[in-house]
């Protein structure tokens, strides 16, 4: 092989190995934003230990296959079932507004899947609802009043997903399982920056009063909206039952004809 050939080549890995090292730096680079902002809402809250984290892995969990360990992803867009990990803010916000523009209210986004329905007032606006610091700061106050509802840690977290039992305890089986696990990406990037984790907590001592108060509105939103679920429920059970009464009133009068007629 010439030498020009051999040199070709060493470029050429060169250029494939920067290029693999790059997209790992930039995708660990994102997923360290909720990470990082995660870390001291634990912490300030006195929640325990891996809960938001673990809950935010299984609400955005990204799978890097290189590393072979699932990340956290900030831009992450849920609606209809279906979780999308845009690769910027910017494309994000876009997915949202689109979805809105459509018609779609029910939508999970940021770190830790906030629901713009169920939490209005979550945010001051969607800028804010992907930003890691506010999704994670109000998640852990929403986190902590439904500890306070429902009175045990287990319960909280099958309530942030749902209130229907089974899919509750299902959720939270998984989570609990991914608080079990020793994360090497949030052990080694949650290295103590101690002037980042003040400025933090300062953000979060600072927004507390005004999330609790959104965290109370977003509640009576939800109660609200299920009262009106239920009342449209009934409401079509009553239809339902009525029409099939009629129905069964009328077989019944045809049959009685049948019978009468066939006995003259």
């Amino acid at each position: 092989m010439s030498l020009s050939k051999i040199f070709f080549l060493l470029v050429t890995l060169i250029i494939i190995n920067f290029k693999v090292v790059a997209e790992t730096t930039i995708d660990r680079d994102i997923a360290k934003l909720c990470a990082q902002a995660i870390h001291p809402v634990e912490m300030s809250l006195n929640l325990p230990k891996n809960i938001l984290r673990a809950i935010s892995l299984k609400e955005t969990g990204r799978w890097h296959h290189k590393l072979k360990e699932s990340m956290p992803w900030p831009w992450t867009v849920t609606s209809g079932g279906e979780g999308v990990y845009y690769k910027s803010k910017r494309e994000a916000l876009k997915a949202v507004r689109e979805l809105q523009y459509q018609g779609v209210t029910n939508i999970d986004v940021g770190c830790m899947q906030i629901n713009l329905h169920y939490h209005p007032h979550a945010f001051n606006n969607l800028e804010d609802a992907f930003n890691p610091q506010l999704n994670a700061g109000y998640a852990g106050d929403f986190l902590t009043q439904l500890f306070e509802d429902h009175g045990s840690w287990q319960r909280a977290i099958e309530h942030y997903h749902s209130n229907n039992k089974k899919r509750g305890k299902r959720y939270r089986l998984a989570v609990e399982k991914l608080q079990r696990i020793d994360s090497p990406f949030f052990r080694n990037d949650l290295k103590p920056n101690h002037q980042n984790i003040w400025l933090a907590k300062q953000n979060l001592y600072e927004e507390k009063g005004t999330r609790k108060i959104r965290v109370q509105g977003s509640k009576q939103h939800r109660v609200k909206e299920n009262h009106r679920l239920q009342q449209a429920f009934n409401k079509r059970k009553a239809k339902v039952l009525e029409k099939w009464k009629k129905m069964m009133s009328q077989r019944k009068q045809k049959l009685s004809l049948q019978k009468s007629t066939h006995q003259s």
